[in-house]
């Protein structure tokens, strides 16, 4: 059993189960189910956590057993199903590597997503600084020359792709 306790709490990050059991932080504290103020803390470089509001602290097992309000042997049963981990598997650095890879898999996930937003960020940020140049334009030039029905075209096409970008429709 204590081997159990140790290879849970060295292979399972806290953080991921602070995430999966209470969801975001906010401002780098955990909200206790239930509670509007977080009061959980966590401190990745002991592997540890402390909730100030009941003053219970301990590792990810004692995390879990203290939010599901179950025994320490419970939460072992409850973590092993939750994060696939077989505990009389004769392998148990296989259990290890499977849970660094599940983790580094969501990290590149969650990076991809930063990158697709950061993309979309610049696209919508261009076309809005190109439109404001285009109407610029409109308010100087001669009604019904080339320039101006060029800028109106213009204009009329990035407010189309801005729409797309937001997801709005008409």
């Amino acid at each position: 059993m204590r081997q159990d306790f140790r290879l849970i709490r060295d292979t399972v990050p806290i953080e991921t189960v602070a995430r999966y059991l209470m969801g975001d932080p906010v401002k780098k504290m955990f909200r206790y189910p239930g509670e509007r103020t977080p009061s959980i803390k966590l401190y990745p470089g002991t592997r540890s956590f402390h909730d100030f509001g009941r003053n219970v602290g301990g590792d990810c097992i004692r995390l879990w057993s203290h939010v599901r309000q179950v025994d320490s042997g419970q939460a072992i049963r409850e973590i092993c199903e939750e994060y696939g981990i077989i505990l009389d598997q004769p392998d148990r650095m296989e259990i290890a590597r499977s849970i660094r890879r599940q983790e580094q898999e969501k990290k590149r996930r969650e990076d991809e997503a930063k990158s697709r937003r950061k993309m979309w960020l610049f696209a919508v940020e261009r076309a809005k600084l190109e439109l404001q140049a285009v109407e610029n334009v409109l308010e100087t030039a001669r009604p019904l020359s080339d320039e101006w029905v060029f800028c109106l075209n213009r204009k009329q096409r990035l407010e189309y792709q801005l729409d797309y970008l937001c997801g709005v429709e008409k």
